[in-house]
């Protein structure tokens, strides 16, 4: 493995401490990573915050002082079992509109959502399972359906939680869709699929057009802590029980 420690040469130090680990690292025959913030890492280190980048998306991609960590600088490194792992990471990433495998106990990331006709139907390839999902509806399909075949249906519990989240005043991402909820803070929130946008109006940041005399969120705040007071049960699910419109007008 390369040693990739270029900052000493205005240095006579023979080491150099890790960012991770705080143990020095010994310049001339230790492997070691600049990452773009000019920290330095062992090589098990930075290895060991890509793995734990790839198994969270909400820290993903593999950064330090907020700056991405490109692949190209440890790729060589990497096991072919963590080097798997990254490519079905960063294609997650890049997927606005995400189909997740209809079995619960799996839920490994298929592709992406697709409204067109006869369906497409993804089958799992995580170990044990071949689970069959449908790219427009996500829900479970029969081994021995065809996409032509299929009808997809709605799902009962993903329309109980858009009313819900219409109700407490949630926010959907305008490009992933998810729901999105505001514990504090400005509007300006920052989805784990990576779009920014304005929890006020919904719009992507920088073209919200709701002004900053706007409400802040605060409201859906309030409204949500009383809902759920005690003693207010039977109020919610009155209010619940109101006819509401949960279409997705947002989805392409």
């Amino acid at each position: 493995m390369m040693l990739i420690v270029r900052t000493l040469k205005t240095s006579f130090r023979s080491t150099i401490e890790c960012t991770a680990c705080k143990v020095e690292i010994s310049v001339f025959c230790e492997p070691a990573f600049q990452v773009p913030c000019r920290h330095i890492y062992h090589a098990e280190c930075l290895l060991m915050l890509v793995k734990t980048a790839v198994e969270s998306t909400t820290q993903f991609p593999p950064r330090c002082c907020r700056k991405t960590i490109p692949t190209t600088l440890f790729e060589s490194s990497l096991t072919p079992e963590l080097k798997d792992a990254l490519t079905t990471r960063e294609a997650e990433q890049t997927t606005p509109r995400r189909v997740y495998c209809a079995n619960p106990k799996c839920s490994r990331f298929l592709g992406a959502h697709n409204d067109s006709l006869p369906v497409n139907i993804y089958t799992c390839t995580a170990s044990g399972c071949s689970t069959r999902t449908c790219a427009r509806c996500r829900s479970s399909v029969d081994a021995h359906t065809t996409p032509e075949a299929h009808a997809c249906v709605e799902d009962p519990q993903r329309d109980e939680t858009l009313h819900l989240g219409k109700r407490l005043g949630w926010t959907r991402c305008p490009r992933c869709t998810e729901l999105v909820e505001r514990k504090g803070g400005c509007p300006h929130m920052t989805c784990r699929c990576g779009a920014e946008f304005c929890y006020v109006c919904g719009e992507l940041y920088g073209k919200c057009t709701c002004g900053t005399g706007a409400r802040d969120g605060n409201e859906a705040t309030r409204r949500e802590r009383e809902y759920f007071a005690p003693g207010h049960l039977e109020d919610l699910q009155r209010y619940l029980a109101r006819p509401i419109d949960v279409s997705d007008s947002d989805e392409e």
